[in-house]
């Protein structure tokens, strides 16, 4: 699975600090530099892997905004969970090697193919539900309920002021 991941992200890279702006998603964002960079990166790999949703992509960052604050370097205090989507050794990042689950491109299309096999896009249909679904359904973290209404509250602050 990890060859079939790092043969579709093409060049997997760390954040450089050096992006391009795209025209979408990650332009309207008010955010320092280093968390806008990943924000990015989290869009540009969404999107390379075919997804066009804006409201999809919100979700992503949104959700990856909660679990790491946008950090690619996270690490949680039980030292399990790593990088932007904080991907546990026991469970999505199984397998996988520490700079893997750091990698923002490699853990955006791990968490995309999920949500993918799930079936988002035939009952997801905004950013609202997609930030629930992805937290809910695919990264599942603890108190799951209270952690939506975190990431609602995140979704409102970052993209609807």
């Amino acid at each position: 699975m990890m060859f079939l991941i790092l043969l579709l992200s093409k060049l997997a890279h760390a954040p450089t600090g050096n992006f391009e702006k795209i025209d979408a998603v990650c332009d309207d964002m008010s955010l320092p530099l280093e968390m806008l960079d990943v924000a990015c990166d989290i869009e540009r790999a969404a999107r390379d892997t075919g997804v066009e949703e804006d409201w999809f992509i919100k979700g992503l960052i949104v959700n990856a905004y909660a679990e790491s604050t946008l950090n690619p370097e996270a690490v949680s205090p039980g030292k399990k969970s790593f990088g932007i989507f904080q991907l546990h050794v026991d469970g999505m990042g199984k397998g996988w090697e520490y700079d893997e689950m750091r990698n923002s491109r490699l853990s955006t299309f791990a968490i995309v193919n999920e949500a993918k096999k799930m079936g988002i896009y035939k009952k997801k249909r905004n950013s609202r539900s997609a930030t629930s679904f992805l937290c809910k359904r695919v990264l599942r973290p603890a108190n799951s309920e209270e952690q939506v209404e975190k990431r609602i509250d995140i979704l409102e602050n970052l993209f609807e002021k």
